[in-house]
């Protein structure tokens, strides 16, 4: 119900938008890749590409390097947490092995006597 809502809150108006993008800006636009020329004739690396491909290409790059970086800047943290993962599982271990060790005694254990109380 939750990804329902979200989709149609969230996805398809992001999916009109970038309709009526792609369909308003198909008129080409010539990418320079040569840092060191201006003019598109004398540059070495040109790309003639509809403008609605350079936007929507810059915008998945930067979805990409920003998932990327996340995820790169999260590792410590999975890692103190793969770590503690384990030592619970080893803690749980132990307790499950004193368990077994007490609830079968091998020899009698003494106890005190229990206290009276005294009627007043």
């Amino acid at each position: 119900m939750l990804r329902k809502l979200l989709f149609l809150v969230l996805g398809l108006p992001l999916g009109i938008v970038l309709v009526v993008l792609s369909v308003e800006n198909r008129a080409p636009v010539t990418l320079i890749l040569d840092p060191f020329t201006s003019d598109a004739a004398t540059a070495a690396y040109t790309v003639s590409v509809p403008l609605y491909l350079l936007l929507l290409g810059t915008l998945t790059l930067g979805v990409i390097i920003g998932g990327v970086t996340s995820w790169l800047t999260t590792g410590r943290w999975r890692g103190t947490a793969k770590r503690a993962r384990a030592h619970i599982h080893q803690l749980q271990a132990e307790i499950e092995r004193l368990r077994g060790t007490s609830a079968a005694p091998t020899e009698a254990v003494p106890t005190l006597p229990r206290p009276r109380r005294n009627a007043a």
